[in-house]
């Protein structure tokens, strides 16, 4: 009786978890299959979005590039991919294209972001399907948009003149060389802190000094806003490593500054193409204002801005150091954040590009690449904090997200950018 008892007992155990394994792969299968789904449907509406840009439906920079690329003009090496795309598949060839990078910015920042949990930490339960649907979500970023306060979508009607209202986060989707510039920054980011987590003890290979070189000259070849809010982020972690080990970390850091150095001679190109007397844009200059600033805090925008571009940001670094955790990676994506929004709001450009607005595309992949580390951060830290302060911490990022898709929708609608 004994026995039997004994072997019933197992017999249901094995029942209950074969029950639960079963579950478990349902619930990764509905998983697989939502997160295919999501993409598909994303994947879908961007395509749209760009075909009715390119062809000119909806405003947007899209079509004065592939214009640009078809008769030889521009800076950038996304004019060469244009004009492949184009010669190819016409306008519809375009927006595959820009279709695609897209796509594999996003499958780069899904794949990047759980390795990261992997090699960090034992993030339970956590598969490939929602790696891919949140870090892919951030394609879709926006500031808080705040009804009455700071409703600001991407920039104030009032930008050209000047206006100092905008929202740093939201990601532009009207720009295809920001496009091409967010997927080689994100690679770029991914190799650098690869090689920074090691290169004061295993220096940094050739193999490795080649292919953060190559990477990080196509992103500058894509649109310099990364290199020159990246390069003195760079600079100073150097610097400090070269301080706090008394100099024994010089020749290892002098080697991987030497990465800088040999990407930038495509900068000289562009500053050629756009600034140079030879090709008749003499009008053409850069120059520091305070004029945004000043608007900033007359209109009472500064603290709003503040406020819906950074709460999640902050409130996951205080999160970080309320658990001691060192975190490197946000700390450079913050030294980042505050060049190029420094950069956006004090230079600008003079002559036929000066309503451009240049200097503010490195703050948008900025704020693109510090919430993937504040997102992955908050992943890890999730066992040690309480439930009520993880909600409060991840809102603003459900909130960004919201207003991020709303952007979307609305352009989708054929709105203007600019709202």
């Amino acid at each position: 009786m004994r026995k039997m008892k004994k072997l019933f007992k197992i017999d249901l155990n094995q029942r209950r978890t074969a029950l639960a394994s079963f579950f478990h792969v349902f619930r990764c299968e509905q998983e697989f299959w939502f997160c295919i789904s999501a993409y598909f449907v994303a994947i879908f509406a961007v395509f749209f979005l760009f075909v009715n840009q390119a062809r000119g439906f909806y405003r947007s920079d899209f079509n004065i590039h592939i214009a640009n690329a078809i008769s030889g003009g521009g800076y950038s090496i996304n004019n060469l991919f244009l004009k492949g795309a184009y010669y190819l598949g016409r306008t519809p060839g375009c927006a595959a294209y820009l279709t695609i990078v897209v796509l594999i910015t996003m499958l780069c920042a899904g794949v990047w972001f759980k390795r990261e949990l992997a090699r960090e930490g034992t993030v339970k339960d956590f598969g490939w399907s929602k790696s891919f649907l949140l870090a892919g979500s951030v394609c879709f970023l926006g500031g808080i948009y705040v009804p009455n306060v700071y409703p600001y979508f991407f920039l104030s009607p009032d930008y050209n003149g000047r206006g100092a209202a905008f929202s740093f986060c939201t990601q532009p989707w009207q720009n295809s060389t920001y496009i091409l510039m967010r997927l080689f920054g994100l690679l770029t980011l991914i190799l650098f802190f690869r090689i920074y987590s090691k290169y004061q003890v295993e220096g940094i290979s050739p193999k490795e000094w080649l292919a953060f070189t190559i990477v990080l000259t196509l992103t500058n070849a894509a649109k310099p806003n990364f290199f020159i809010a990246f390069a003195p982020a760079m600079f100073l972690f150097l610097m400090k490593d070269w301080i706090c080990s008394r100099g024994k970390s010089f020749r290892h850091a002098f080697v991987f500054s030497t990465t800088v150095l040999a990407s930038m001679p495509i900068l000289f190109v562009q500053k050629k193409l756009l600034f140079d007397n030879s090709t008749g844009l003499t009008e053409n200059g850069i120059s520091v204002t305070l004029i945004p600033f000043l608007r900033l805090v007359k209109e009472g925008n500064l603290l709003p801005l503040l406020i819906t571009g950074l709460t999640f940001f902050a409130l996951v670094t205080a999160a970080t150091f309320a658990a001691k955790k060192k975190d490197d990676q946000i700390l450079f994506g913050w030294i980042m954040l505050l060049i190029s929004l420094g950069e956006a709001v004090f230079f600008t450009e003079t002559g036929a590009r000066a309503a451009a607005g240049n200097f503010g595309w490195g703050v948008h992949f900025c704020a693109y690449a510090l919430c993937l580390l504040c997102l992955k951060r908050l992943f890890l830290l999730k066992d040690f904090m309480h439930k009520t302060a993880y909600y409060f911490t991840i809102s603003p990022f459900i909130l960004m997200i919201v207003t991020g898709f709303a952007y979307f929708a609305h352009l989708l609608g054929g709105g203007d950018f600019i709202v």
